[in-house]
């Protein structure tokens, strides 16, 4: 993380910068943790629309070469004779494709991506840090539920979810430091 030389020349500022970015990390695990169903249901999706993309049909790109207006610069790029339509039609069908399925991919390795790091960095936690995690934001129980299966106390069980939260940030902010993950 970027701080300008005269933060870094003055501790007070420092220490105030680094408590931002601290709670702006507990945040962010605390949304990654908060969402983790939505994360994993989008990544479904994405897989099943990927996997089952529509390209753009041949009567899509016909209506968009016949309605492009004269004197724009679709018009103006489009070719008068026949092969040149035919080839001009089956280039731009391509890139479109190829657009589509691109973001899409990018949005798709993204969402993997940050799921995977999650994962990892949940079970890098202790093994109670870890099945309270995993009990309370992936599968979705409550802290009666936790602390009966657990035998401890829901007030218990809340510190443990405190303290494995505090020990993600700290592995997310120290990778995003030693890495510049973003």
């Amino acid at each position: 993380v970027f701080l300008h030389p005269f933060v870094r020349r003055h501790p007070v500022l420092t220490q105030i910068a680094s408590e931002v970015m601290e709670k702006d990390m507990n945040q962010y695990v605390l949304s990654l943790l908060e969402n983790y169903p939505q994360m994993i249901r989008k990544i479904e999706l994405m897989r099943y629309e990927l996997r089952s993309a529509k390209a753009v049909t041949p009567q899509e790109m016909i209506e968009v070469m016949t309605y492009a207006k004269k004197g724009t610069q679709v018009a103006a790029e489009m070719p008068r004779d026949v092969p040149g339509i035919a080839l001009s039609y089956r280039d731009i069908t391509e890139r479109l494709n190829q657009e589509i399925i691109s973001e899409a991919l990018e949005t798709y390795m993204s969402l993997l991506r940050e799921q995977d790091r999650l994962l990892h960095y949940v079970n890098l936690l202790s093994a109670r840090e870890r099945e309270i995690i995993t009990t309370y934001y992936f599968d979705q129980r409550s802290w009666s539920e936790i602390s009966k299966s657990l035998g401890i106390s829901p007030r218990t069980a809340y510190a443990i979810r405190s303290q494995a939260i505090d020990e993600l940030v700290t592995m997310y902010s120290y990778a995003n430091r030693i890495f510049a993950v973003e």
